[in-house]
């Protein structure tokens, strides 16, 4: 029920909006521009806490004519991109991770998946997709179990 980020055309423009405190992976644009451009990541680039140069977490920014933010640049550019997009936002107080699945194309995009680790402050990488808890395995392992010592004593 909350948005996180927002994605924009506007004539040949293609933006994310984060909203909030969240941010998406990117180059920011050097002062006094608010904003910069998305990062283009490829498969198994580690989306978290500790980054590779020159990629940061960028926020969104508020010019005099309304709110924008950072911008798919050049890297999206091209016939069938595929590529994804780091993100960072928070589900109360905590930080999460995840990444978003773009198909590019020179005016715009489409998503095409996406996911984030459900851990907080754990990094991910792009593309893949986390694996339950422990936990969660536990209790469906338990579940399963009493389920079939049920179902075994209705058969006897």
């Amino acid at each position: 029920g909350t948005t996180d980020f927002v994605l924009r055309a506007i004539n040949a423009e293609f933006m994310v909006i984060p909203t909030a405190q969240n941010a998406v992976l990117g180059t920011p644009s050097t002062p006094p521009d608010l904003g910069g451009a998305v990062g283009a990541l490829a498969t198994g680039y580690s989306i978290g806490p500790n980054l590779i140069s020159p990629r940061q977490w960028i926020q969104s920014g508020v010019s005099p004519i309304g709110t924008y933010g950072p911008v798919f640049n050049y890297e999206w550019r091209g016939a069938n991109t595929i590529s994804y997009m780091g993100v960072q936002f928070s589900i109360g107080s905590e930080i999460h991770y995840g990444w978003v699945q773009i198909w590019a194309y020179p005016n715009g995009g489409w998503i095409r998946e996406w996911a984030y680790d459900t851990v907080p402050g754990q990094a991910i990488l792009a593309g893949a997709v986390p694996e339950p808890s422990g936990w969660a395995l536990g209790m469906v392992s338990l579940v399963t179990l009493l389920a079939w010592n049920g179902f075994r004593r209705q058969c006897r």
